[in-house]
């Protein structure tokens, strides 16, 4: 029955603890809280999983840097603009994409760039779809509609940009995002099936690729704004992927037609008068963030694209809010069960890191297959689920070395009180001394003569004059490894060998050893006491010890108001009745007398004298008693 009822609190314990971690976990995650580690995390998964790096064959960016604004103008003129189209496209690439505003004609050269727009069928141009129409910027009037091109980046919380937009919708307003347009381009190019299948509220089918739309909570994510359609992108683990080359140098000849044959070119700015640059993860940035223009990072999102299209790589996956709480609280409750068993604390949280690193390795295996949840929720609940449980334990094990403590009355040394928790599970169960039969050496003492000294005294005297009495002897006998069961007026009961139970004759033999010793030290103490008396105008203490060993039990006593430990049995009540036993008085200040055994055990340390056998009250039969005079 107790074993059952200790495994129910164990389980109600352990779902306590696994709510309350997930309820934190869950509530910190909802209010964007770990959406920065969540990032963070999803970034190094990202990397983790990513293939070796190496420069994507589909994708070229030329690369407008601060030197080529001085050389060419600022803006680009439509001449000039026209030039680097032709330059492009005599070389025969796959598509090319403008990312430069061009809603009004920078003469000269209008002309011919509208003649160049108007009968190019790979040649996409940058707009912007604004928040509102007064706030779009269009392609140029000279380009078909279906070519032109949003331009527009989301960047997460933190700053990175991590999400790709596919298109813009408000109203009758719909507008595909450049690196969508390049890669849908490059992927027709390829002949892959089913290019563009479906585009619903949920996904799109890409080649071989099923782009799942961003929701609010997935993934790492718990505050963004999901308007339009937006997927998630490596970009952590890609920007080393896309070659670039320098504007001037595609102007004067000095890039050869093959570089860009077959390829996505892009056209942006580099130049930092400009500013037209974002940030995306990199670990191998100081910071983890790595600055590149706004049209590398329309190519790499359109380098991501057209590989998951081609199933070069796996797409990525945001799971849904609803499968990271599955997990968080899967591991709540598996880290509360572990955090709430009673075990040392090292090995709680050696099985808490284990538990960490299996769920560390689940993570890395679903990134490995492109999925990803709210890394930080699940961590966070086995931290505070462990926590919570090494917690509740630390203060059980303080309830129990309290209630520990009151079972023996705080009259225990700290070496026995140590040596009595370290076996605790066998001793003590509820915080009632389980009984338990054992051989041990008991001692009762009494003052002579008590009754009619504290008589005499006034109470505010007596009182104090017994209690320093006590306190000497009790002292003496822990000191000697005594374990005082109680005190019964002018009267100690002690127990030498309880409650941890003897195995050996020689741990007997000690035991009796030590009565005996503390017995002969009380003399000594008591007379260093009485000196004070002496002074203060007050009798001495006297006492008579009696000592025996043998069997007996060791149990609590009492109520659930009042529980105290002792020791019972015949060998006890003979102890006592050596105690009690009247000889004529020899003036000792402590008069010891001992029963055969604890002699016999005690060994030839001691001078003693029989007393002979003597009839006990209570005994049917004599009792050999001898009376210990000094220590060897």
């Amino acid at each position: 029955m107790a074993r059952r009822r200790a495994t129910t609190w164990y389980f109600v314990a352990s779902a306590l603890t696994a709510l309350a971690a997930f309820a934190v976990a869950a509530v910190l995650r909802e209010a964007g809280s770990l959406e920065k580690l969540d990032l963070a995390v999803h970034d190094r998964l990202v990397d983790a999983v990513a293939p070796e790096p190496a420069k994507d064959p589909s994708f070229l960016v030329i690369l407008e840097e601060e030197p080529d604004l001085a050389r060419f103008g600022f803006p680009l003129s439509d001449d000039t603009l026209a030039q680097l189209i032709e330059r492009i496209a005599a070389a025969d690439p796959v598509a090319i994409g403008i990312d430069k505003y061009r809603d009004h004609p920078v003469a000269p050269g209008t002309e011919r760039l509208d003649a160049l727009l108007a009968k190019s069928d790979r040649l996409f141009w940058v707009a912007r779809f604004g928040a509102t129409p007064n706030e779009a910027v269009p392609a140029p009037k000279a380009l078909p509609e279906r070519f032109a091109s949003c331009g527009d980046l989301v960047d997460d919380p933190d700053g990175n940009v991590r999400r790709a937009l596919l298109y813009l919708d408000e109203g009758e307003r719909v507008c595909y995002t450049m690196a969508f347009q390049l890669a849908r381009h490059a992927a027709a190019a390829k002949q892959l099936s089913a290019v563009f299948a479906q585009i619903g509220p949920a996904r799109v089918d890409f080649g071989a690729a099923s782009l799942a739309a961003i929701d609010a909570g997935d993934g790492p994510y718990a505050t963004i704004d999901t308007a339009g359609f937006q997927v998630a992108a490596p970009t952590a683990a890609g920007v080393a992927h896309i070659e670039t080359v320098r504007f001037a140098d595609v102007m004067d000849g000095r890039v050869p037609p093959e570089k860009m044959r077959g390829r996505v070119v892009l056209f942006g700015s580099a130049a930092q008068s400009l500013r037209d640059f974002f940030n995306v993860p990199s670990a191998d940035a100081p910071e983890g963030t790595t600055k590149i223009t706004g049209v590398q990072v329309h190519a790499l999102i359109a380098s991501y694209l057209l590989r998951a299209a081609s199933g070069e790589i796996a797409a990525l996956r945001l799971l849904p809010w609803s499968a990271s709480l599955a997990v968080t609280g899967f591991f709540a409750v598996v880290a509360a069960l572990i955090g709430c068993a009673r075990r040392r604390p090292l090995l709680v949280i050696s099985a808490g890191l284990a538990l960490l690193a299996l769920y560390a390795a689940a993570t890395l295996s679903l990134a490995a297959y492109g999925r990803y949840l709210s890394a930080a929720a699940p961590a966070l609940a086995i931290a505070l689920a462990i926590a919570i449980g090494i917690a509740r334990s630390a203060w059980l094990e303080h309830k129990e070395r309290t209630e520990l403590m009151l079972v023996f009355s705080r009259h225990v040394s700290r070496e026995i009180a140590d040596a009595v928790w370290q076996q605790r599970d066998k001793l003590i169960h509820q915080g009632v001394l389980l009984p338990r039969p054992l051989e041990a050496t008991v001692l009762f003492l009494d003052i002579r003569g008590f009754t009619t000294i504290f008589e005499k005294l006034p109470a505010d005297k007596a009182v104090p004059w017994l209690n320093r009495g006590l306190g000497v002897m009790t002292e003496t006998l822990m000191d000697h490894k005594g374990v005082v069961a109680r005190f019964i007026g002018d009267a100690i009961l002690a127990c030498f060998g309880a409650p941890l139970p003897r195995e050996t004759e020689r741990e007997l033999a000690q035991d009796a050893r030590n009565a005996v010793q503390a017995a002969l030290a009380i003399g000594p103490a008591l007379d260093r006491l009485n000196s004070e008396f002496s002074a203060e105008g007050l009798p001495s203490i006297r006492v008579r010890i009696g000592i025996n060993t043998g069997k007996m039990t060791q149990c609590s006593v009492g109520t659930s108001r009042r529980m105290e430990f002792t020791v019972l049995g015949d060998t006890v009540n003979v102890a006592s009745r050596l105690e009690s036993f009247d000889l004529p008085d020899d003036g000792s200040t402590a008069r010891v007398l001992v029963g055969e055994r604890t002699l016999a055990l005690a060994g030839g340390d001691f001078a003693t004298r029989s007393v002979g056998e003597l009839m006990l009250k209570g005994k049917s039969v004599p009792v050999p008693v001898h009376q210990v005079l000094s220590k060897r």
